[in-house]
């Protein structure tokens, strides 16, 4: 069994996407494609490594990561979803893909990887001195009939898709770029708003260009007197539809924008093929700020699910211990502040 590095222009795309399709299907494949690696480059600027296993000069596995500059001179990496298997041997597999990344990275900040969720890399990870930190998700089963579907929504989730539904709300498919553009400048707004972090409108072009032709992406808007008010972008490959990017304009949310366009998504999906939805990360402690999250993503009759995310680095993992006591620090003085009054 040989090891050979190849970067993103040199890797052929028939060879490694047929090796993909040969592997077990997890929620995370549409990450390990060549097409996500085209699409970070390009948008990004990350450089994409792929690492691929051959046996007697055949394909027989893999992983793609990334590799990026932190503080405009460390260097990072990153990988979502894999190792890829085609042959069953996965031991050997994860131990050459795992000692791949740690010779890469031996002088960067930090390795992050986050394996698929049916991986049996955990092991190699642990056994390597990578920290473990626990994440979790939701996955909606769609291979149902529509009343049966329908029948597993929570109250709330059809009360919001009846209330859409009632203020004349429409959800259709975004097969222009006007409406994509439309949804991105909510979709900025939305982000400012909560101060998060956004996607560069490249990123959305590659989407639209590449990924759209290929039914590898779908964007479902939803429109109020013509008027793009709120957007469910979803990656879709291998019988799995993932719910990366959702944003409203935040004076139409009281209409439920979104309840009807995760439906319609549902429906959509079972009406081509797809099985499940993966909801992404929820965090499912009430004690969360993000438990608002939570709640919406979990009235959809999914599964709570729990993944593994791995990360090797000593300064990056120093850092990271101490702003969780700094904000533990912190939350407790706001609650001793609070019981005060």
């Amino acid at each position: 069994m040989t090891e050979i590095d190849v970067q993103v222009n040199d890797t052929d795309p028939l060879s490694w996407n047929d090796l993909l399709s040969k592997s077990r299907p997890d929620i995370y494949n549409i990450y390990q494609t060549r097409e996500w690696a085209i699409l970070r480059k390009r948008a990004d600027g990350l450089i994409p490594i792929f690492i691929r296993i051959e046996d007697r000069s055949e394909l027989c596995g893999g992983q793609l990561y990334f590799k990026m500059r932190t503080f405009k001179a460390l260097a990072a990496y990153s990988s979502l979803g894999g190792p890829i298997c085609a042959n069953g041997q996965s031991e050997k597999l994860n131990a050459s893909i795992v000692h791949n990344m740690l010779a890469n990275g031996r002088h960067s900040l930090y390795i992050r990887a986050r394996p698929g969720i049916a991986s049996a890399s955990n092991e190699e990870f642990i056994k390597n001195r990578f920290a473990n930190f626990p994440v979790h998700f939701i996955l909606v089963s769609i291979g149902h009939d529509e009343d049966e579907l329908w029948r597993r929504l929570k109250k709330n989730a059809r009360q919001g898709v009846e209330k859409a539904e009632k203020n004349d709300i429409i959800v259709k498919e975004a097969d222009t770029w006007k409406l994509w553009f439309d949804f991105y400048k909510i979709y900025t707004r939305h982000c400012l708003r909560k101060g998060l972090e956004f996607k560069n409108l490249i990123f959305f072009r590659e989407l639209y260009e590449q990924f759209l032709p290929k039914m590898m992406v779908k964007l479902f808007v939803a429109l109020y007197n013509d008027m793009v008010i709120a957007g469910g972008l979803f990656l879709c490959y291998d019988e799995v539809m993932a719910y990366h990017i959702n944003a409203s304009d935040n004076e139409y949310i009281k209409y439920s924008p979104n309840d009807l366009i995760l439906w319609n998504a549902i429906l959509w999906g079972r009406r081509n093929g797809f099985g499940t939805i993966d909801m992404d990360d929820t965090w499912p402690d009430p004690k969360s700020p993000h438990f608002g999250i939570h709640k919406f993503k979990d009235k959809w009759g999914g599964r709570l699910m729990e993944g593994n995310v791995y990360y090797h680095g000593d300064i990056y993992l120093l850092g990271k211990n101490i702003i969780k006591r700094k904000n533990t620090f912190v939350d407790n003085n706001i609650k001793l502040i609070n019981s005060l009054f």
